[in-house]
């Protein structure tokens, strides 16, 4: 007679230990008294049900993780759930350079305007020729130039009439194609016989007005996209076979990120002496979708139903719309948090080289989707230097100081380290448990013995405005060096003397408000201190701001700023470098 007993363990799903669960079971059955199941028929049979069984428990896990957008792996199943946020996932994307002609004649002739689907080319550093088309029209102005427009790299500029297959029922054309840019995608209806117009692409289902307006949706499905059009299914105009003459769709395939960082165009169609200057190089291509992209920007697409609220509103709707290509070129902030404050202002700043022409473009993109209320705008970025200072013991003399040190300062430049980051932290108490678990608690070192300042090179005729963000380094009632010696601008200012800007305050409570900054001279001879009287500007010491008048410096100054705590937290347009400066071992 059988024993009833429980044949695996739930908990254990690798192969070797399914199959070592079922052995056990039958060596436990009367039945198999005494059985050797070791090279015996009967193994066989235990690895065909363990393998089953494994095979079930992976295929089970592998359906329920492509379930959910932060687990999913496959294309196919990050298009399926982002279909109800109603984000639409992109395929390729073509990477876009800006560029400007002078130099063009026969104006006339072109009708003032470089065509829509004019070819460019562009070569990379092994000899391989990748093409550039305009997707709109670009006016050239009287004198045979124009302002800075953009071309698309393209394998193929795709144009054909989709009316011979349209479902005229479903309102809908199929285009069995998913290597294209959908940025690219333009649909161009023909209505009786002569009236032609161009149809927008919106993302949301609007309101019954929009019954009489030209627009369509486009769903990505897993071989291409699907353009859909009606008031049946997008609110939007209905086309009729009776007013629609041609449907003309044209979009571009695109080599991806293969045809990046080129900088230099020819071109071989316009007439006269023509030259071509690079604003940007060509950025933005990549080959296929980026997944951990797609997962960041799909949430928060839904949740702002393409409305910019929250920072992460605007970050999403920058990415998406390929402004830039991720959260490490550019940041968002509220005027809020600026001092003084800018209250109903949202700013936008970047790492990368910009022309005035594309900071245009995404402002007014953005200014489409804000509230009433909300102004974004462009800032430039702060580009500052933060540095730690800090020493540290062994605990024992036979520790070998210069691999400590070593470990040390890998471990920081490794996990710490920032280079032209947005957004940097650091706390010296985190760092230290990092340091002590890796060296098993072989360090002596408190967050006393870290020391972290900013550095930053000035130059003459600007104003400064640096919001730090973090309380300075200020007891009351002590004046704290805020730069290095430097000439000074200042009329009247000793000669022979360099000028020392300065922090001061009276109490606790005036560290919250604005205190004049102080400027002083050091006599070069005797290295005597005296005050000079005037305006040179102020700061807010709880607050982290310093502003520094134009006028001050003669040629160039360095700011040396400490901060009071052993940690800091840096945003805004800030554009931090932090590296570990001076690391010593005792």
């Amino acid at each position: 007679m059988a024993t009833n007993t429980t044949p695996t363990t739930l908990g254990s799903l690798e192969f070797s230990q399914i199959k070592s669960s079922l052995t056990e079971y039958l060596r436990d059955q009367s039945v198999f008294s005494g059985y050797n199941f070791d090279g015996s028929a009967m193994q066989t049979i235990i690895d065909l049900l363990a393998y089953n069984t494994f095979y079930y428990a992976y295929y089970a896990n592998i359906i329920n993780a492509e379930a959910f957008l932060d687990s999913a792996q496959k294309e196919d199943s990050i298009i399926s759930i982002c279909k109800p946020l109603g984000f639409t996932v992109p395929a390729s994307t073509s990477p876009k350079a800006q560029i400007k002609a002078a130099g063009i004649t026969d104006l006339g002739t072109l009708g003032y305007k470089i065509a829509a689907n004019t070819q460019f080319f562009a070569t990379n550093s092994d000899g391989i020729q990748y093409s550039f088309y305009t997707i709109d029209d670009i006016s050239i102005n009287y004198d045979g130039n124009t302002d800075n427009f953009f071309v698309h790299e393209a394998t193929n500029y795709i144009e054909f009439d989709a009316l011979p297959t349209f479902d005229f029922d479903n309102q809908r054309i199929v285009i069995a194609n998913s290597d294209f840019d959908l940025a690219t995608l333009k649909v161009t209806i023909t209505e009786n016989d002569t009236e032609v117009f161009t149809w927008t692409p919106v993302g949301n289902v609007g309101y019954v007005s929009q019954t009489t307006e030209r627009i369509y949706f486009v769903e990505r499905t897993s071989n291409g996209f699907i353009i859909v059009f009606g008031s049946k299914n997008s609110l939007g105009r209905t086309l009729t076979a009776d007013t629609t003459n041609s449907i003309i769709i044209r979009y571009l395939t695109t080599s991806g990120s293969d045809a990046n960082n080129l900088s230099v165009f020819t071109q071989n169609t316009l007439s006269g002496n023509v030259i071509l200057t690079t604003t940007s190089q060509s950025a933005g291509g990549r080959s296929k979708p980026d997944l951990d992209s797609i997962r960041f920007l799909a949430p928060k697409w839904f949740a702002s139903q393409e409305r910019a609220i929250t920072i992460n509103d605007y970050k999403a709707l920058l990415i998406d719309a390929a402004f830039f290509e991720d959260e490490t070129q550019f940041n968002v902030f509220g005027g809020q948090d600026l001092v003084p404050p800018r209250y109903g202002r949202v700013f936008v700043t970047s790492n990368l080289t910009l022309s005035d022409t594309r900071i245009s473009e995404f402002i007014d993109f953005l200014k489409e989707r804000s509230v009433i209320t909300v102004l974004p705008e462009y800032v430039v970025s702060n580009a500052l230097t933060v540095f730690a200072d800090f020493t540290f013991k062994t605990v024992s003399a036979f520790t070998n100081k210069s691999n400590a040190l070593n470990q040390v300062k890998s471990k920081f430049s490794s996990t710490y380290e920032a280079i032209r980051e947005y957004n940097v932290s650091f706390s010296a108490s985190d760092f230290i448990l990092d340091i002590q678990s890796d060296l098993n608690n072989g360090l002596i070192i408190s967050p006393d013995d870290f020391t972290i300042y900013v550095e930053q090179a000035l130059v003459s005729g600007k104003e400064y405005i640096f919001n730090l963000e973090n309380e300075l380094y200020l007891p009351v009632n002590q004046s704290v060096d805020i730069t290095e010696p430097f000439a000074c601008a200042v009329s009247g200012f000793p000669t022979n003397s360099l000028g020392i800007l300065r922090i001061y305050s009276v109490s606790l409570g005036s560290k919250n408000t604005k205190q004049p900054l102080q400027l002083w001279a050091k006599n070069n001879t005797s290295g005597a201190l005296s005050q000079v009287s005037g305006d040179f500007g102020y700061a807010i010491a709880n607050r982290g701001t310093i502003l520094i008048n134009n006028d001050v410096i003669s040629t160039s100054a360095t700011l040396h700023v400490e901060f009071k705590k052993k940690s800091f937290s840096m945003g805004l347009n800030n554009l931090v470098t932090f590296v570990a400066n001076n690391v010593n071992i005792l």
